[in-house]
């Protein structure tokens, strides 16, 4: 615990708005175990914070980095849907993302659809680090079936999703 506890002062060291107080780790040792475990919720409390803080990313900042990401992959088009499409998003919010890749086949395996994903996935590991994603990748012919059938999840991603990056073919 107190290897952890060093660890927390270094993050916040740095930080200078939590306003976490190092007396704690001058405690008396009969406390210790409560200053810790207080501590530790202090620490876990405004880590949250200070993460629902960076990561309330602007639509045009997940534009730019999609834009970055994708550019040298074999990707024709990306919507974003849910709640940063329509800029409802909160601190836990994830970034939904519908990517369009190029190829002209239907993936005949889990396998082959996990390496395509992976690979797309990868690219955004810059973003990741500020917020999950959630993906769904679709290659031409899955995508146009997609918008053949009749489901709510369709309709919702054509009524409020937006198409923020498209190749330029």
């Amino acid at each position: 615990m107190a290897k952890f506890l060093s660890s927390c002062f270094q993050i916040f060291d740095h930080k200078p708005n939590f306003g976490i107080s190092v007396a704690f780790a001058n405690c008396r040792a009969d406390f210790v175990d409560h200053a810790s475990l207080l501590l530790f919720e202090v620490f876990r409390n405004n880590f949250r914070l200070y993460f629902s803080y960076i990561c309330l990313m602007t639509k045009n900042e997940i534009i730019s980095h999609i834009n970055l990401s994708f550019s040298n992959l074999n990707v024709i088009k990306v919507i974003l849907f849910g709640s940063y499409a329509k800029g409802t998003q909160s601190a836990d919010s994830d970034i939904d993302l519908l990517v369009v890749t190029n190829d002209d086949f239907v993936f005949e395996s889990f396998a082959e659809k996990m390496k395509v994903k992976t690979q797309i996935a990868n690219a955004l590991n810059p973003l990741r680090k500020y917020v999950d994603i959630d993906l769904i990748v679709h290659t031409k012919p899955m995508f146009d079936k997609f918008i053949e059938l009749d489901s709510g999840f369709k309709r919702e991603i054509l009524s409020s999703g937006s198409v923020i990056y498209e190749a330029n073919n």
